[in-house]
């Protein structure tokens, strides 16, 4: 199954070029969107976050809405391109938001449950670029077969997150 939405704000062609050149990514989205990039189209703030636990670094782009309630995430692989990752997070670090709340967002625990965040759903995805006839760009989704590492990592990840892992 093929997902896509225009990326929020109206990103550039580069933007979803440089997400596609990630390649197998885990997405968590909210179970109460349709589909796996329906909420990456109400996003319009991204922060980078990086955890490291016992299974090593977990890097991952929280994107947000308007009032800052998380909507989309992005987590990187084994699987993934670490060179094209880089490159993306390089970009994203460069983006600098003065209204960042004061507060940080521990996506999964408890407390985010009580506040009436999304539960969230967990998919291996490919992301793909295209144009629109207009010339707008456009990403899309299909999902992606992981490694073994790559699969124990999504488990790992969708378990601490609290999420549900697509079959």
């Amino acid at each position: 199954m093929v997902y896509g939405v225009p990326p929020a704000s109206s990103r550039d062609i580069r933007w979803t070029e440089s997400l596609a050149a990630i390649g197998p990514l885990l997405c968590l989205y909210p179970v109460s969107e349709p589909d796996v990039l329906s909420a990456l189209a109400i996003a319009s703030r991204l922060r980078v976050s990086v955890r490291i636990d016992v299974h090593g670094p977990c890097e991952c782009l929280n994107f947000f809405d308007d009032d800052w309630r998380p909507c989309w995430r992005i987590y990187r692989l084994p699987d993934s391109d670490r060179l094209s990752w880089d490159q993306l997070v390089a970009e994203c670090l460069g983006e600098d938001d003065d209204e960042t709340p004061d507060w940080p967002w521990r996506f999964g625990t408890a407390i985010e449950r009580r506040l009436g965040n999304p539960l969230w759903r967990a998919s291996p995805l490919l992301l793909h670029s295209s144009r629109t006839t207009a010339g707008a760009a456009r990403l899309a989704a299909s999902p992606a077969r992981l490694s073994f590492a790559g699969n124990e990592a999504a488990r790992h990840i969708a378990r601490i997150a609290g999420a549900m892992l697509a079959a």
